[in-house]
């Protein structure tokens, strides 16, 4: 995996939710692994939550 700058542990908490990513981490994360953070991303972000 390329260097991103962001440490491995920061990736784990992450991934068990004990960290939320803000926008700036989204594009190195994204970039880290060779993605798009469009890819990242749910189709359904930004819609609203209530029917």
């Amino acid at each position: 995996m390329p260097d991103s700058a962001l440490d491995r542990s920061f990736y784990a908490e992450v991934e068990s939710a004990r960290h939320s990513v803000s926008v700036d981490r989204l594009y190195a994360i994204a970039d880290g692994l060779g993605v798009s953070v469009h890819d990242l991303l749910p189709d359904n972000v930004g819609q609203s939550l209530t029917a």
